[in-house]
């Protein structure tokens, strides 16, 4: 295997590789950008989504928010009407960047295929509903992952990433955090069937990703900086002159919309998400600090929600034994902070008094509804609105969005404690 590069100094091009949703990467672009001063800034995403930047980017925009696309597919009885959604969390790398652009002033575009190109359904294409940004399934299966895993004594992958990068949030050297991350995905990618990935649309994906990188290359002088999923880095980074695959007039509507932690979270289905989207929103919260304080704020924001009627209230001394249980649990596994599984872990052994058994227990399932978060996003009044009319998805974890005054929070809605 090669050794990774971010930058190609004969294009002056840096191809940044991130995992979608994480806070980690989201800080460490941060401080790429402000190095780099990009004269342009490129963001996996379907190109059609262009003309909503402006919106992602207005200061009244509040994620999580989504850009919905809506196209009409074929079937043997006739149409019906097909969802695809690309959403936006306050950590997503790829919500920094166009932020930093647009405050930047400099022009920023999104680089994968059109949303309606059949490469972009994947293998989702009889789901009521589905994501635009890749699966990211190869970080939590696999042998790759799971000897890994096995090797640093993690439980899954989603442990491993934790334990390798988001316990980096605070680490000055954003250029090696990011090599790292190319290795990483190297490997993942290493072990996949090109097979599989030609036939779910990774391949002319990333065919699209080079032609619009190349294609802004020409036409921009000063760096570039391309922000994608880290499967994809090591194959966009050659020129490809050919002409970019635009968007077919007529052939869907996109839309922003507010969206719903909820959704993000991926132990619920969502194939680009990190589970427990709400531990990992309040990380970012204390990125400037290092995470100093965060299983107190996690602990005692618990506790609190408990105190509103959602459980049995603990003590002052379980408290307090629970955040030190969780520091001790990060100390112990070598890590600068605790992580979602030590904060789980602490809450587990000190809140509940009794032998855990093997069904389910409430408290946990409460512990792990509050770390989901049930806080929704905001969009600048004037966006649009996707219609609500006949043909309009009703089924799948996303019909409630398109309830009548879809605007207006969903009355069960509520923000992070």
């Amino acid at each position: 295997m090669d050794a990774p590069t971010l930058h190609d100094a004969s294009r002056d091009l840096w191809v940044v590789p991130v995992r979608h949703h994480s806070p980690a990467c989201a800080a460490h672009l941060e401080r790429l950008i402000a190095h780099v001063q990009p004269a342009a800034v490129l963001v996996e995403g379907p190109c059609d989504f262009d003309p909503l930047i402006a919106a992602l980017c207005d200061a009244r925009t509040r994620p999580p928010v989504a850009i919905v696309s809506l196209r009409e597919a074929s079937e043997a009885k006739g149409t019906r009407r097909v969802a695809s959604y690309f959403p936006f969390c306050t950590h997503s790398p790829e919500f920094v960047a166009l932020h930093a652009a647009h405050a930047s002033g400099v022009p920023a575009r999104f680089i994968d295929l059109p949303s309606t190109a059949r490469a972009m359904s994947g293998d989702g294409e009889q789901q009521p509903d589905r994501s635009l940004l890749g699966s990211e399934h190869g970080f939590t299966v696999g042998d790759y992952v799971t000897a890994l895993a096995r090797e640093l004594g993690c439980r899954d992958g989603n442990e491993v990433w934790d334990q390798l990068f988001e316990t980096r949030l605070a680490d000055a050297g954003w250029e090696g955090f990011f090599l790292d991350v190319a290795r990483y995905c190297a490997c993942i990618r290493g072990a996949t069937d090109p097979a599989d990935m030609a036939q779910d649309g990774t391949l002319e994906r990333e065919t699209q990703m080079r032609r619009i990188i190349t294609e802004v290359r020409a036409a921009v002088t000063g760096p570039i900086i391309a922000v994608v999923g880290g499967f994809h880095a090591e194959a966009v980074f050659a020129a490809d002159p050919a002409k970019a695959k635009a968007a077919k007039a007529g052939a869907g509507r996109s839309y922003l919309i507010r969206y719903g932690m909820r959704q993000l979270d991926a132990l619920r289905g969502y194939g680009a998400g990190l589970p427990l989207p709400g531990y990992y929103e309040r990380l970012w919260r204390l990125r400037e600090s290092g995470a100093a304080g965060l299983a107190t704020d996690l602990v005692t924001g618990f506790a609190a929600h408990l105190r509103s009627g959602k459980g049995e209230t603990p003590s002052f001394p379980v408290i307090a034994n629970a955040i030190e249980q969780a520091q001790r649990l990060a100390t112990l596994r070598g890590r600068p902070f605790p992580t979602r599984d030590d904060v789980i872990d602490a809450i587990r052994s000190s809140f509940i008094k009794d032998e855990i058994p093997v069904e389910q227990v409430p408290l946990l399932n409460e512990l792990r509804s509050w770390l989901t978060g049930t806080a929704m996003g905001e969009v600048p009044p004037g966006t649009g609105s996707p219609p609500a009319g006949g043909g309009c998805p009703r089924r799948g974890p996303h019909a409630w969005l398109f309830h009548r005054g879809w605007r207006t929070p969903h009355p069960r809605a509520r923000h992070l404690p």
